[in-house]
């Protein structure tokens, strides 16, 4: 019996630790909502995000 191999693309990769991670960020900050507010956690949610995409991203394009 073969199993289909799982070979994901490295964007597939990505795309997914980007997904994981913003839905960790969600998860952390519900407290953080709660003590704070929605504006501010949403900010936060953006900074992290960008963050994030600066981690992901850049090296990537000092690497090639």
């Amino acid at each position: 019996m073969n199993l289909p191999s799982r070979q994901w693309s490295s964007e597939v990769r990505q795309l997914v630790f980007i997904g994981f991670s913003a839905i960790t960020a969600v998860v952390l900050s519900y407290s953080y909502v709660a003590t704070v507010g929605l504006s501010e956690m949403l900010f936060a949610i953006v900074g992290a995000g960008l963050l994030l995409a600066l981690v992901v991203i850049l090296p990537v394009i000092l690497l090639d």
